[in-house]
């Protein structure tokens, strides 16, 4: 453990304090005070260097992720806002030199985003990434997409954005199967009780028993198949029922088409398709609820922290989360996973794939060895 310390702290400090910091959203000021308070002195800075440190250790797995996850038949994306400093005082630059141009301000690029990219290789396991920068994650997916070696079907879920197909291959060699998240859908109704009870209330109730009819396929653990052909007989209906309210609201003039419960059906309507996608699609999901959950980690740091103060510390942090975070939803210990990592960063280089979830699950159980129960190699 000591040949592999980072500084004079062993790995299993900087393991403990990297979830601190980048998976339950403690600024790092505020974990000094808690060091402080226990008579272990770790200033704020010492902290960075640390977790600098870790993040270029553990980086060719995150590297191996990225085509793990380009591989993957579902994928899950999704973004939020993020503030990185130094990216955003380079964006006041290009305005005002276009403004100087005689441009508007808004012909510059400007919105920064973290955006998620959750893989979920069915029998095995999810693996999640995080990528924060000035793009948006239908961007991400894309060069995610062009790292595929394999010819197979895709299926990918995500919001309604326009963005998030934007910039997807027109002809892929593979097929790829575009998925809509029905929360979003349930989240516009549900805006609607007060103004529109009937409609608000007949759209939450039949999509309260699609949910009820994915969570009885979890349950019961149908296969594809079966549950494919579950879905098409007993949600398709459910679907086609609120299309079909839908259409005659709209076709009577029942409802204004420019009113809000207006624009929720046409929301409906026009990505029907793709609403429906679980109904038609082995393994296509109903929503996208994994993705917004896996972002909660970075939405937690951005309430707790602010802001990056450049790109370096963002991509400190996409690291480190994406590591512990996906120890943590395979059923990992994600302090003792990340600890294991650094120590052993010549194997982390070599063989990668033996620490995927899965492959370290198998071997090990859900909680990582102890460092000197480890092997020097995997067989």
């Amino acid at each position: 453990a000591l040949k592999y310390a980072l500084g004079r702290y062993a790995p299993s400090v900087v393991s403990a304090l990297a979830a601190l910091r980048y998976m339950f959203g403690m600024p790092s000021l505020r974990m000094e005070t808690l060091c402080g308070t226990m008579g272990i002195r770790v200033s704020d800075s010492t902290q960075w260097a640390l977790f600098e440190e870790a993040a270029s250790r553990v980086r060719p797995f995150q590297v191996h992720l990225s085509k793990v996850v380009a591989n993957a038949p579902i994928k899950h994306f999704d973004d939020t806002g993020v503030l990185i400093l130094s990216v955003r005082e380079q964006i006041r630059a290009d305005q005002e030199a276009a403004i100087a141009q005689g441009k508007k301000p808004e012909s510059v690029r400007s919105g920064l985003h973290t955006s998620v990219s959750c893989a979920v290789l069915p029998d095995k396991g999810k693996i999640v990434l995080f990528d924060s920068g000035l793009h948006h994650c239908g961007e991400v997916t894309a060069k995610l997409l062009d790292k595929r070696t394999v010819e197979e079907t895709i299926i990918l879920m995500a919001d309604a954005a326009s963005a998030n197909t934007a910039y997807l291959p027109g002809q892929p060699a593979y097929g790829i199967v575009m998925a809509n998240c029905n929360s979003h859908v349930v989240r516009k109704f549900r805006e609607l009780e007060a103004s529109f009870p009937d409609a608000a209330a007949f759209f939450e109730g039949a999509y309260a028993q699609v949910f009820r009819n994915d969570a009885h396929a979890k349950v019961n653990v149908l296969t594809p198949a079966l549950r494919l052909a579950y879905h098409h007989e007993h949600s398709l209906p459910l679907m086609e029922a609120m299309a079909e309210r839908a259409k005659r609201d709209l076709d009577t003039l029942l409802v204004e088409p420019n009113s809000t419960l207006g624009k929720a059906y046409r929301y409906f309507q026009n990505h029907f398709d793709k609403l429906i996608a679980f109904c038609m699609v082995e393994n296509a999901p109903v929503c996208n609820n994994l993705a917004e959950r896996m972002l909660k980690a970075f939405i937690r740091q951005r309430k707790a922290s602010l802001f990056f103060r450049n790109s370096l510390g963002a991509d400190v942090a996409d690291i480190l989360s994406s590591v512990l975070i996906t120890a943590h939803t395979n059923g990992l210990n994600p302090v003792r996973f990340l600890e294991v990592l650094l120590l052993h960063p010549d194997l982390l280089r070599s063989d990668p794939d033996a620490f995927l979830p899965w492959n370290f699950k198998a071997r090990f159980g859900e909680d990582p060895p102890l460092p000197d129960e480890f092997p020097t190699k995997i067989e």
